[in-house]
């Protein structure tokens, strides 16, 4: 989950790529996952009480598929990450499915509730995954989602900035630009919240394994010449001048949580 985007709503994610990357995480993932988890419980409150039908879009290793189970009659989890999947099927005794949210292979109307969770950050046109969703929603359906928006993974940003000028992280969808893309949707009530988050690390390697073990050392740009000995040394140095009062590195998150539900 942590990633590289414009600020337009249509991206470019190579999603071979991004499959590859979250396949490779998937067996550490639930050692770093902390900002998912904070993320998931946040948007299970918003959850109905109980589903017929839920979709858990982007359910990574089932980090949430036993609470969500709790909530529904029948529990289906999709992801791109085959070793994801792979990984999920040890974890938990549920249906799971491969699956690109920007392809998402549901039938009309078949769905009540769509839960997904720090994974629409991932796709290539958040307006056409959206309605895609809401095609698969019956009358009166619920997609809930969060997101990562415009200002999150500071000062990890500026540092690199700072460092060398390039893109080493990506971009995220601004709050406004999301707004105007709910306010598109047809036939539909929205909700858009705000949820600003922070992680604390002891140092910047520490920071740095923490988004490799989510997978979210993806970037849409070119990588080449990433991890260079000299080129970390300057990022470690960059670091330090965001080092707390209380001793700590912290990477802080810009989170959106948004409701979608299906007017009957």
């Amino acid at each position: 989950m942590q990633n590289s985007f414009s600020h337009d709503a249509a991206r470019s994610f190579d999603k071979a790529r991004v499959a590859r990357q979250f396949s490779k995480a998937a067996a550490s993932y639930s050692q770093h996952d902390y900002l998912q988890r904070r993320c998931g419980a946040a948007l299970l409150q918003q959850l109905p009480a109980q589903s017929d039908v839920l979709i858990d879009l982007g359910c990574g290793p089932a980090s949430m598929t036993s609470a969500l189970q709790g909530c529904c009659n029948h529990y289906l989890g999709l992801d791109i990450a085959t070793g994801m999947l792979r990984q999920a099927q040890t974890q938990e005794k549920a249906a799971f499915a491969g699956a690109d949210m920007d392809q998402l292979p549901l039938q009309q109307g078949s769905v009540d509730t769509i839960f997904s969770n720090l994974t629409l950050q991932w796709s290539n046109d958040l307006y056409a995954t959206l309605t895609g969703a809401l095609h698969a929603l019956r009358p009166g359906g619920i997609l809930l989602f969060s997101t990562i928006l415009q200002g999150s993974m500071a000062p990890l940003n500026s540092v690199f900035a700072e460092v060398d000028n390039r893109p080493h992280i990506n971009s995220f969808l601004s709050t406004d630009s999301v707004r105007n893309i709910l306010a598109r949707l047809p036939d539909c009530d929205c909700e858009l919240s705000e949820l600003p988050l922070r992680v604390s690390y002891d140092s910047l390697t520490d920071m740095l394994r923490d988004l490799k073990g989510i997978g979210a050392n993806y970037t849409a740009r070119d990588p080449q010449g990433l991890f260079t000995r000299r080129r970390f040394s300057k990022w470690v140095a960059a670091t330090e001048k965001h080092r707390e009062t209380d001793g700590k590195l912290y990477l802080y998150w810009h989170i959106g949580l948004v409701s979608i539900r299906k007017r009957s």
